[in-house]
C-alpha cells in the first residue's frame, strides 16, 4: 500500500519547518506565501500551523553546516534554542549534517534533513516524520519507506495504521 505521496509529507514539513538563523543576524525576514495542496490516500489530513523563523547561537549553527548536529539538538532539548511551536512537527533544513540524510530524535516532534541527501530529498522528510509517527526502520523491502538509504515510499497497512494511531493521539495531547 503507498503511503502518503513523498511530497505530501514534505508539505508537512514545510508547514512546520523553521529556519533556524544565527542569534547575531539582524537582517529581517521576507515574507513569500506558500500553499500547499496535498492528496492523502492514508487518510491524515496535514494541516500548515506556521514557518518560522528562529534563532540559534551562531556556533551551533556553523557545527550544524560542518555535519555536527549536537549543539543544535542539545540546544532543541534544553529549550534554549526554541521552536515556534512545540506541539507541531517541528523540520529543520541544513546544508548538511555530516554522514547521514536526516535525524528524528527519539522522544520529540523535531526532525533535520540535510540538503543535500543521497536519496529523493522530500523522502527523506517523508522518512523522518514516519519516526516521529511511530515508525521504525525496515530491514528486509527497499520499496518501503522506512528502509535506510533508499528512495522507496511503500508503507504496509499495518504502518498507515501505527502512523493513523500516533498522529491521533498527537492531536488528542495524549502523545
Amino acid at each position: 500500500m503507498r503511503f502518503l505521496l513523498p511530497i505530501l509529507l514534505l508539505a508537512l514539513a514545510w508547514g512546520h519547518a523553521g529556519s533556524v538563523v544565527a542569534a547575531d543576524d539582524a537582517e529581517a525576514p521576507i515574507a513569500m506565501p506558500l500553499s500547499l495542496d496535498i492528496v492523502d490516500e492514508a487518510g491524515i489530513d496535514l494541516v500548515s500551523r506556521s514557518i518560522a523563523r528562529i534563532t540559534a547561537p551562531a556556533d551551533a549553527l556553523i557545527d550544524l553546516g560542518r555535519g555536527d548536529t549536537t549543539a543544535v539538538l542539545n540546544g532543541l532539548y534544553d529549550g534554549s534554542i526554541e521552536v515556534s511551536d512545540p506541539a507541531a512537527i517541528n523540520g529543520f533544513y541544513g546544508r548538511s549534517l555530516g554522514r547521514i540524510n536526516g535525524i528524528a530524535p527519539v522522544g520529540t516532534r523535531l526532525f533535520l534533513v540535510t540538503d543535500e541527501p543521497s536519496v529523493h530529498d522530500e523522502r527523506v522528510s517523508s522518512h523522518e516524520i514516519g519516526h516521529i509517527l511511530g515508525l521504525h526502520h525496515e530491514t528486509s523491502d527497499s520499496d518501503r519507506l522506512m528502509f535506510s538509504g533508499t528512495n522507496g515510499i511503500d508503507l504496509a497497512g499495518e504502518e498507515v495504521a501505527t502512523a493513523r494511531y500516533v498522529a491521533q493521539g498527537i492531536i488528542d495531547g495524549l502523545r
